[in-house]
Formats: structure tokens, C-alpha cells, sequence
């Protein structure tokens, strides 16, 4: 085999090569004196340059961001100021507690000192809603602590001098805040409260609905009603009609179903589906029709997660009577047994029937309360199949 002539074959060969090739000056001239090259390089300096460690208290969450880290009943005590989250957590806490009927160890997870953790599949325990939402956010915190921040939030000036408006990331933000809160120097807590009194945070011009619905379709745990809210910021940022703003509403409901009969601009609802992450134009009429849901199956629907089937058959009966479906939303959460010591897991959801394959595993002779938890997650799931039965016969009439 010859040997290769690596001269020859050198695209940057000034000499003996090919004629046709780029010399190194011609690569110097291509990079260095194209003025759009260098406004892309000294556009991505910029934007590394607006990354910066930011003040948790000059933060203020954007109270229209579809997902929604605080359970609704603790939110509503909390009017989304950075000087009251203390309040905030305190009210979270006593939720927790209240829910469990137990004290909540705070201090275990974030020292990482928890051995037994809530979600432990060796028993039935499943957390209930105030508690999974708190452990979401006291996990990451346990996390930040250890690993420190990978992804740093997202803020965007809001007019305000030295103050910003949360664009993504309330819950590592809300994470800060309660390393800050606990390690506060007391004796039975080291004083860390300089590594978490600032976060880091990438500065944008403006808070952008869309990098919000991208960041949240990218971690793809949006619950029915925040993608119903997801659906609703983004046609109002579509349209030219001036909207009233949240705070003028009495539920947060009430502000995003001002574009209930609305329509989608032409030529825009690709851009919408892709936003939000679906596929079809049927699942936009269903997240407006949730929009129906009476504002109380609406919170409570959010907190506990319920699956989107049946908060689309309540919107569907909320239509004609708000009354039958509060009826009916109660008839499920009982039929559920929904207590201190139950998640929300919705039949035909896999968390459902994740918590349905445990309970028959531990059935057996004297287990009665086991015995008795498998009865109910069955009837449950047979219950949910007769009623997609029933609503599948009618295409076939």
C-alpha cells in the first residue's frame, strides 16, 4: 500500500496541495472578518457574562407560570412575596403535618440524616398531596446541598432597580430559600446561610412564556390543569385581545378562562401543539375544556394530580351542572378513601397501578389491612375501566 501523502491531502496546505482547498489565511479571513461570525461569538460571551449569583430576595415568582411547585390551599395564604416564604414554609409544614397526623422531620432530609424515607415501597404509606409537593422541593434542596446547582434559574429585570421577575425555576429557587431558612447558624444547625443567601441565575430580557412551556414540556410532569394553564398563557400571548390581569380574578382559573372561546390564529396552532408538547388539536379542546371545571375540582384537581380522563369527564358535566360535578369529584376522592395516608393515584394511571401490583403482593391470611387496601384499589380500577367502557359504546351507537 503507498504511503499517504498527508501533505498533499492537508486542506489547509498553503503549497503542493489541492487548489481547491482553504488555506489557513483564507480560515483566519472566513472567521475573523465575518462581521456576522463575530456578533454570534460576542452574543454567546454575552449571554455566559448574564449568568450571575443573584440575591434570592430580590426574586419574585411569576404568579402566571402554568406549573405550580406550592399546593394551591398553601399558596393561598402566601401573596408570592420573597420576604414572607418563612410564612410560606411554616404553612406547608403545618399542612404536612395536619395531612399525615405525624411531625414531619425537616431537618433529617436536609442533613441527610432520613434513613426511612416517605417513599419506601416496604409499606403502604404513600405521601399525600401537601407532603409530595413539600418532598419535591426538600429533596432538591438535600441535593443542592450535596451536589450544588447544575441548572441555574432563569430571571428577567422587572423594572424595578435590582429586582427580577422568575422566568423558570421557582422550585430550586424556593429550595434556596429553605437551606437559608434552616441552616441559620443555631447551635443545632451550621451556619451556611452565606452559601444560599444568592443563586445562580441567567439573566434574560423579558420573561418569555414560550422558554417557560419548553423548559416545562422538557421535563414532561405536567399535570392536566397545568397544561390546561400552560395551553391558556400561550394563546393569550398569541392574541392581540388585552386580557385582564390575575390579580383582578378571585381564582386563578377564572383569569386563564378568559380565552375559553377564543379562537387559535391561523397558521398557529403547530406552534401552539409543539409548545405544549402534544400532537393533536383535540388535546387543546380538552385542556379549554377543563376550563369549565368548578374552581374547587380545579385546585383540588391540580394538588392531587388527577388524571386528565376524569377531570375532563367532570368539566364535561360541570358544563350543565357544577353541582352534580362537585358531586361526583366527591364521590371519587371518597370512593378513593383519600386520607392522610393516601396519595391521589387516579385508576388507569400507572402510579395506580404501580400502588395496586404492591397491595396484592403484601394480601395474604392476617393481613387484613392489606387485604383490605387491594379490595379497594381493584374495585377502584374496575370502576374507572366499566366508565371507559361505557364512554367508548357510545361511538360504537
Amino acid at each position: 500500500m503507498s504511503k499517504r501523502n498527508f501533505r498533499r491531502d492537508d486542506p489547509f496546505s498553503e503549497d503542493g496541495g489541492d487548489t481547491t482547498s482553504t488555506s489557513w489565511h483564507e480560515v483566519d479571513s472566513q472567521i475573523f472578518g465575518d462581521s456576522t461570525i463575530l456578533d454570534s461569538l460576542a452574543a454567546a460571551d454575552a449571554q455566559r457574562e448574564r449568568i450571575k449569583r443573584v440575591d434570592i430576595f430580590s426574586i419574585m415568582p411569576d404568579l402566571r407560570q402554568p406549573r405550580r411547585t406550592v399546593p394551591s390551599q398553601v399558596r393561598a395564604d402566601w401573596e408570592g412575596s420573597s420576604e414572607n416564604v418563612a410564612l410560606l414554609f411554616n404553612r406547608w409544614l403545618e399542612a404536612v403535618e395536619a395531612e399525615r397526623n405525624s411531625p414531619f422531620d425537616l431537618g433529617a432530609y436536609l442533613e441527610n440524616t432520613e434513613t426511612e424515607r416517605a417513599e419506601d415501597t416496604g409499606n403502604l404509606y404513600l405521601p399525600g398531596p401537601f407532603e409530595r409537593s413539600l418532598l419535591e422541593v426538600v429533596k432538591l434542596a438535600a441535593s443542592i446541598r450535596r451536589d450544588g446547582l447544575t441548572n441555574p434559574i432563569t430571571v428577567a429585570p422587572s423594572g424595578k432597580a435590582g429586582r427580577y421577575i422568575l422566568e423558570t425555576g421557582e422550585r430550586r429557587w424556593l429550595a434556596y430559600h429553605l437551606l437559608w431558612l434552616w441552616f441559620d447558624g443555631s447551635d443545632e444547625r451550621p451556619d451556611e446561610r452565606d452559601d444560599w443567601k444568592h443563586i445562580p441565575a441567567r439573566e434574560v430580557k423579558a420573561v418569555s412564556v414560550w422558554r417557560q412551556a419548553n423548559e416545562n414540556n422538557a421535563r414532561a410532569d405536567l399535570n392536566a390543569i397545568s397544561k390546561a394553564r400552560q395551553y391558556a398563557v400561550l394563546l393569550m400571548d398569541l392574541l392581540p385581545d388585552t386580557f385582564k390581569p390575575l390579580s383582578t380574578f378571585k381564582s386563578d382559573r377564572a383569569y386563564y378562562a378568559q380565552i375559553k372561546d377564543a379562537r387559535v390564529p391561523s397558521g398557529k396552532a403547530e406552534e401552539l401543539m409543539t409548545a405544549i408538547g402534544v400532537t393533536n388539536r383535540s388535546a387543546l379542546a380538552r385542556y379549554r375544556r377543563l376550563l369549565d371545571l368548578p374552581d374547587e375540582i380545579w385546585k383540588a384537581g391540580d394538588d392531587r394530580n388527577m388524571a386528565e380522563e376524569q377531570l375532563y369527564n367532570l368539566a364535561n358535566i360541570a358544563r350543565t351542572s357544577p353541582k352534580q360535578a362537585l358531586t361526583r369529584f366527591n364521590e371519587i376522592v371518597a370512593g378513593r378513601n383519600i386520607s392522610s395516608r393516601n396519595q391521589d393515584y387516579g385508576p388507569g394511571t400507572k402510579r395506580h397501578f404501580s400502588y395496586l401490583t404492591r397491595a396484592i403482593k403484601k394480601a395474604g391470611h392476617g393481613r387484613e389491612e392489606h387485604n383490605e387496601a387491594s379490595i379497594k384499589a381493584i374495585r377502584e380500577l374496575q370502576q374507572w375501566l366499566q366508565e371507559q367502557e361505557n364512554r367508548i359504546r357510545k361511538y360504537l351507537e
